[in-house]
């Protein structure tokens, strides 16, 4: 028993300089799991805005492709649409009145352009934000490309081009079904 209490009053226990070591190897290995965190962190929001982009051009293309099929609705005379550039302008006939809509880029505000509806002599508006530019293209009689570019919403200071917004071009072709 003298030989254990012997052993135990010899243990010193901890220094302060192995404390310190210890310490100095604790904040190493949390400021690199903190540091990997902050880039996962980052990555995740970054794809979390490219994916909204993304779905937010397909809602577009899906809607704008609606209208676009519904254009002669009702209607015996031709035209059923005008192709002004960045302008598109749709006839249709539901009820008792020519309906006219026009999809345009609102360039009034330059930092958010947006696309928007204009519906008879309503006022115009907003159908998709973030649409930077679109052109419309017939092809032959009975189809319209349409060529849009969408952006990000807010820029991202680590992306450099495009003043710091990331785009997405699409075109699809769409067949007019009232032809």
């Amino acid at each position: 028993m003298r030989r254990m209490l012997k052993k135990l009053q010899d243990n010193r226990g901890i220094t302060l300089v192995e404390i310190l070591i210890g310490s100095l190897m604790s904040l190493i290995i949390a400021a690199s799991l903190m540091e990997f965190y902050i880039s996962q962190h980052n990555q995740w929001i970054t794809q979390e805005k490219i994916s909204d982009m993304q779905q937010n051009s397909r809602a577009v293309l899906e809607e704008l492709t609606r209208q676009i099929r519904w254009a002669g609705f009702g209607i015996s005379l031709q035209p059923y649409y005008q192709i002004n550039g960045d302008t598109l302008l749709l006839f249709t006939k539901p009820g008792a009145n020519v309906d006219t809509l026009r999809f345009y880029i609102d360039k009034s505000n330059s930092l958010h352009p947006n696309l928007v509806k204009k519906m008879d002599t309503n006022p115009a508006q907003l159908f998709a934000e973030n649409i930077s530019q679109i052109s419309f293209a017939q092809l032959g009689s009975g189809a319209i490309q349409v060529s849009f570019t969408a952006r990000e919403d807010r820029p991202d200071e680590d992306y450099a081009s495009n003043s710091g917004y990331r785009t997405r071009q699409v075109t699809s072709r769409i067949k007019l079904r009232n032809v």
